[in-house]
């Protein structure tokens, strides 16, 4: 496939002080197999030599390859800066630490070539740390166990299976599709609909659950197209360098974006109910309950409570929560 002076897709790349990952991005996206592309290349307030990396890289290709810098303000509003200069008619993003496989874009562009009732199609990730040492084989499947996703009802187009299912929203609520942008490529009118809300944490979840909400069709591939780099300095809550501290405040975020679906799409009661109590799940038992563990009562307090104000009449929560509040009256009582 020949690149023309309108490229198919624009690759938005948002980056803050990565400058050692650009060198295997770049030559990542060199290797795909689909050249009809630009490069945007948003930097958020890098203070390494991102700039420069991205000039000599630029200088190799015969593709458009485009830098912007901006103030950090975290990677949602980086992605919606490069998705307002896009040129492509399709938008996929790149994380600056993982890595695409070559057939990524160009399976991703025929099947949604073939297919015009689609608007988004992902893929699974594979996840390997600095040695290479595979962590998961198929973000699809948790201990070999499929995500919910995939028993929705579906249907083949090209390489990939479109789901056509009335539940896919209820489904969506309740747990995630594993649907990251980083591995998606999407048509750009989607953006003329929705934007990515802004949030550090979340976002892309959150993204999803607005597509959907807002009739948007989603695909999927069954085979991995994209490895996913696990390190220090990866801002997921899962990451081991994090402590239960930093870990609970990315999962509050993760809760909050999500909140914000609830108030940005239209949903019935069940979905409402069902969306609440993934949310207090998160405030509970991925922010709450570690900071518990840790003795840090006050802080555990204050987010069960967030969990109690999205689901009131849940027997644990208030078991753990009248718990931590005693356990807190002791610690204070014995410090004093």
């Amino acid at each position: 496939m020949c690149s023309t002076n309108v490229p198919a897709v624009s690759i938005i790349l948002p980056v803050y002080n990565r400058a050692s990952f650009l060198a295997s991005a770049f030559e990542s996206i060199r290797n795909q197999e689909f050249n009809n592309w630009e490069l945007i290349v948003v930097d958020d307030g890098s203070t390494d030599d991102t700039h420069a990396i991205v000039r000599d890289f630029a200088c190799s290709v015969p593709h458009a390859v485009r830098y912007y810098h901006q103030e950090n303000q975290g990677p949602a509003a980086a992605r919606n800066l490069g998705i307002d200069k896009a040129k492509g008619s399709y938008c996929a993003f790149f994380d600056s630490d993982d890595t695409w496989l070559p057939m990524h874009l160009a399976r991703s562009v025929r099947t949604l070539e073939s297919e015009p009732a689609l608007d988004w199609v992902f893929a699974p990730t594979k996840g390997v740390d600095d040695r290479d040492d595979v962590q998961w084989s198929n973000s699809f499947y948790c201990d070999g166990v499929p995500r919910a996703f995939l028993r929705l009802r579906s249907y083949a187009a090209a390489e990939a299976r479109v789901i056509d299912d009335p539940t896919c929203l209820d489904v969506a609520l309740a747990e995630s599709f594993e649907a990251g942008l980083q591995t998606s490529v999407l048509r750009r009118k989607v953006f003329d609909t929705i934007r990515l809300p802004n949030f550090r944490i979340g976002e892309d979840q959150a993204f999803l659950l607005l597509a959907i909400g807002r009739g948007f069709r989603i695909g999927y591939f069954d085979t991995v197209s994209v490895i996913y780099r696990c390190h220090d300095s990866n801002v997921s809550a899962s990451s081991p360098s994090k402590t239960p501290t930093e870990r609970a405040a990315i999962s509050a975020t993760l809760a909050q974006a999500l909140d914000h679906v609830a108030t940005e799409t239209p949903l019935n009661r069940r979905q409402r109910r069902i969306l609440y109590r993934r949310i207090a799940d998160i405030y509970a038992w991925q922010a709450g309950y570690p900071l518990l563990e840790t003795r840090q009562y006050k802080a555990a307090c204050s987010y069960f409570r967030c969990a109690l104000r999205r689901r009131p009449t849940s027997a644990a929560y208030w078991k753990t929560y009248i718990k931590l509040k005693v356990l807190r009256l002791w610690h204070e009582f014995a410090r004093s």
